[in-house]
């Protein structure tokens, strides 16, 4: 019984050793996860600190806000921007449909036969 509290006081302790530790910076940007506490007095020397998170976090979805690491939510703003990034996309893809589809028509009309393509999968 007693290594066994033994044991469990061990991992108590050392459970941090090995968990979610993100590097911030002195403008606040989340530089980077590790699963083990860094060395302070090197993190001191470009003055960046550790911040431990016992959540599983993305680095691309983690934010350091206030003191602490959370998931980032996206804004209003970013979710728009998102929105017209998808719109543009889908735009482009229309123009290329009908630029390729107007050029095959024309390309047939002057007699072209195609071998590998079907101007039909341009519609």
């Amino acid at each position: 019984m007693k290594k066994l509290f033994i044991i469990l006081c061990v991992l108590s302790f050392s459970s941090t050793a090995f968990a979610n530790w993100y590097i911030v910076n002195e403008n606040n940007d989340v530089l980077s996860k590790i699963k083990y506490q860094p060395s302070t007095e090197d993190l001191a020397t470009r003055n960046e600190v550790a911040v431990y998170e016992k959540k599983n976090i993305k680095l691309s979805e983690v934010e350091y806000r206030n003191g602490k690491i959370i998931k980032h939510k996206k804004t209003t703003k970013e979710l728009d921007g998102e929105i017209e990034v998808e719109q543009k996309r889908f735009e482009r893809n229309l123009i290329s449909k009908k630029m390729r589809k107007t050029a095959c028509d024309a390309l047939i009309s002057e007699g072209v036969v195609f071998k590998h393509i079907q101007c039909s999968n341009f519609e």
